[in-house]
């Protein structure tokens, strides 16, 4: 059976065009911001809430999704969703 090619959202002078334009640039290596170990937490009443606070030294509100253990001092050394407001512009 013959393999056919694979369709791509662009076409072969378009892929070379971008190539043009990244050559020279320095290598991104982006480390790895996923956390060690992720866990779900279940409270059975508001007073375990505020133990598990007072346990911990940081506030757990009804908004709360999801918190660091120990909590980060700084979050741009965790740059984790924080580059969306970024964007690359062509001087030329």
């Amino acid at each position: 059976m013959k393999k056919k090619k694979q369709q791509t959202l662009f076409d072969d002078s378009e892929i070379s065009q971008w190539k043009k334009e990244w050559e020279g640039m320095p290598e991104f290596v982006q480390k790895d911001a996923k956390p060690f170990r992720t866990i779900n937490m279940y409270f059975t009443n508001q007073k375990a809430v505020d133990k598990f606070e007072k346990l911990i030294g940081q506030n757990v509100t009804e908004k709360t999704k999801y918190i660091w253990f120990p909590k980060l001092k700084d979050m741009t050394k965790r740059v984790i969703g924080q580059l969306s407001h970024k964007e690359y512009i062509d001087e030329s």
